[in-house]
């Protein structure tokens, strides 16, 4: 997939029904850039630490994340970090992420 990362919206998971449980999944590599309406189910590979951002107040947690198609980073910041639950995700399980925005990472932030 190249040097990708994903911006998410929701994470649950696939157990749990959610509103757009019905739209089909999506492939990791089928994402476009700045498409918004797409669901996947992947597994987490590794969970970044709680970075703080320099540039701007805030924080950041990256991560890496496989489906079938391949891998990628998934990043999360500030309030999402809450709102999503990330504290709860764990290495190995198969999460349903939805709704995110998919762009090519800028390696100035790595």
């Amino acid at each position: 997939i190249g040097y990708q990362e994903v911006f998410v919206e929701k994470i649950i998971e696939p157990s749990k029904k959610s509103k757009t449980s019905s739209m089909s999944k999506t492939q990791l590599s089928s994402i476009m850039p700045n498409n918004t309406k797409w669901i996947i189910e992947c597994v987490i590979l590794k969970i970044g630490q709680i970075r703080s951002l320099v540039s701007k107040s805030g924080s950041l947690q990256r991560f890496k994340i496989r489906d079938a198609s391949g891998a990628t980073e998934m990043v999360v910041f500030n309030d999402q970090m809450e709102s999503l639950a990330v504290d709860k995700l764990q290495v190995g399980r198969v999460y349903r992420i939805e709704n995110g925005i998919m762009r090519t990472a800028n390696r100035a932030y790595r």
